[in-house]
């Protein structure tokens, strides 16, 4: 079997969540770029609505506002994608919240229980879901995840809540691909190293964000669109054989 000469994207539909800004936003944009419809989802309205403005084709996309938090919004945000689309074809989930506390003694259980509500049991079944939805339809399809450097770091700047639910997403893409890839349904995850997004910088002492950048060998923090271009490749065609793997995009940071 020869290499598929394009992507094969076009057409096809996503949903793509955390899509406001950040990374999320810009595989909205690189996706419909490349033809494919998207449906966006992000817990705030306005930055959802202000962000879709730069796509190049405005009428591929369509907002929907869920938090990801509450499961039982889960199942509306598949439903709104097939109404609007007719069919899915795969997700993005870049979707995540990062609570920062620099002192370890100072984190609560409610810092742990927001970060593993969205994180991670939102991650699970939102996946779940897209997934059961794939193979209703046919089978075929593909699911790609966020994960971080913190999974395999342990979490620096204050973040390990957020890394310990990073981990978890590395272990349920392990599983959702054993479980799924019987029915054509490829999952992966992306690992990303130090990226140009506000989840990074916020109420990170400028020091401290230095400290964690030179740690990477390319010498330079990532943009969004750098992880977008990964994400659409495990979306294409081009990875039709790639399942259960968390792809590590961090400068050489981690070298496994």
């Amino acid at each position: 079997m020869s290499a598929p000469e394009s992507l094969g994207l076009t057409g096809r539909t996503i949903i793509v969540t955390g899509a406001a800004g950040g990374i999320g936003g810009a595989v909205v944009r690189l996706a419909v770029a490349n033809g494919m419809n998207v449906l966006a989802v992000d817990i705030a309205r306005e930055r959802l609505e202000a962000g879709m403005a730069g796509v190049s084709n405005p009428a591929a996309v369509a907002v929907h506002v869920a938090d990801l938090a509450d499961t039982a919004a889960i199942p509306a945000i598949v439903e709104a994608a097939v109404a609007r689309f007719g069919r899915v074809d795969g997700l993005v989930h870049a979707a995540a919240v990062l609570k920062r506390q620099m002192e370890i003694t100072e984190i609560t259980e409610a810092d742990w229980d927001l970060q593993v509500d969205v994180n991670q049991r939102g991650t699970w079944f939102l996946v779940r879901e897209v997934a059961e939805t794939l193979r209703a339809q046919g089978g075929g399809g593909s699911i790609v995840l966020f994960a971080s450097v913190g999974a395999y770091t342990g979490g620096l700047g204050g973040s390990w809540i957020y890394a310990a639910t990073k981990g978890a997403v590395v272990t349920m893409v392990r599983g959702f691909a054993r479980t799924y890839a019987p029915h054509a349904i490829r999952v992966n995850a992306i690992s990303p190293g130090t990226t140009n997004t506000e989840m990074l910088t916020k109420d990170l002492p400028p020091e401290r964000l230095d400290a964690i950048n030179a740690m990477v060998p390319l010498k330079r923090i990532a943009e969004p669109g750098e992880m977008a271009s990964v994400a659409l490749f495990l979306l294409s065609d081009w990875a039709s054989y790639v399942a259960g793997v968390t792809l590590d995009v961090d400068g050489a940071w981690l070298t496994r």
